[in-house]
């Protein structure tokens, strides 16, 4: 925060309203996450939360949330690899489905989430009528 807005706020000059308006949560999609071979603790499933399904459903944010579903399965293998799959259900029954493996957690999180944003770009392109006119 600016130092002038710290300073409104502690001699109570700002509307509380504002403060309140600024704080505002955005609905999200429905979330399934499940696991083998490692603990989902509440701290990864606010990551997952945060890194991907905030950014894809900023993408998805025209269609009704009741209709999107997230399922992301995480694994971890012998060789402690992070194996990362999500399926992503949309409306006119439309699945997306991708997969990323690497050493590191947060960055197989990274390029699953690249990999998302890419099929659900093509999937609004695909329906979008376009008029040649």
């Amino acid at each position: 925060m600016p130092v002038n807005l710290v300073s409104f706020l502690k001699k109570g000059k700002m509307n509380t309203d504002i403060i309140n308006h600024s704080r505002k949560e955005f609905s999200m999609m429905n979330v399934i996450v499940t696991s083998q071979n490692f603990t989902v603790t509440p701290k990864i499933e606010k990551v997952v939360r945060l890194k991907i399904v905030k950014r894809l459903d900023k993408l998805l944010q025209n269609f009704d949330d009741s209709l999107k579903t997230f399922r992301i399965r995480i694994e971890k293998d012998k060789f402690d690899n992070y194996q990362l799959s999500c399926e992503l259900t949309l409306p006119k029954k439309e699945t997306i489905y991708c997969e990323s493996k690497h050493i590191k957690f947060l960055s197989a999180l990274t390029d699953l989430q690249q990999k998302a944003e890419k099929q659900i770009k093509r999937y609004k392109d695909s329906i979008t009528p376009y008029s040649l006119g």
